[in-house]
């Protein structure tokens, strides 16, 4: 399934693991600034989760560090249009898409509200997500740096 309410060339792709998990994979494809092009995909993952009563468990970012910076922000400002936390783990990993230097894309996997989710602190950085899920426990981590909470050693 493919969600475009935003006018814009970005696609999501939105794909059901059972009624209480989906997988998003999104991909800018315009050549607006990093900040535009980043908030137009970022304002369609918000719809899609405030809509299905979801909320990340991981999210991996693939763009230029360079725009790191501007992709975050542009992040924040659409989650918090739609009240989701924008506070949460996640892992940016350096990679250029194939039309410039921005964002290339995001993958994100998302659990029903009420799944008992916690985030993971590395002292006061998020470094992963935990919840229960028909009895079971699991937990993912992201963006773990050697040193202590996430410096760089």
């Amino acid at each position: 399934m493919v969600y475009s309410k935003v006018k814009s060339c970005n696609r999501l792709s939105v794909t059901e693991a059972g009624k209480d998990q989906i997988f998003l994979v999104a991909s800018p494809e315009n050549h607006a600034d990093a900040y535009r092009s980043s908030y137009f995909t970022y304002t369609q993952i918000a719809e899609v989760l405030e809509s299905k009563g979801m909320e990340i468990v991981q999210e991996r970012i693939f763009g230029n560090l360079s725009f790191e910076p501007s992709v975050l922000a542009a992040r924040t400002k659409a989650f918090e249009a739609e009240n989701i936390p924008a506070n949460g783990s996640l892992t940016y990993v350096h990679g250029n898409p194939p039309c410039g230097e921005r964002l290339a894309g995001v993958q994100i996997q998302a659990v029903k509200k009420g799944n008992d989710v916690w985030t993971i602190m590395d002292g006061n950085i998020p470094c992963g997500r935990k919840w229960i899920y028909n009895g079971l426990t699991y937990l993912v981590l992201q963006n773990i740096q050697s040193g202590s909470n996430g410096s760089q050693a």
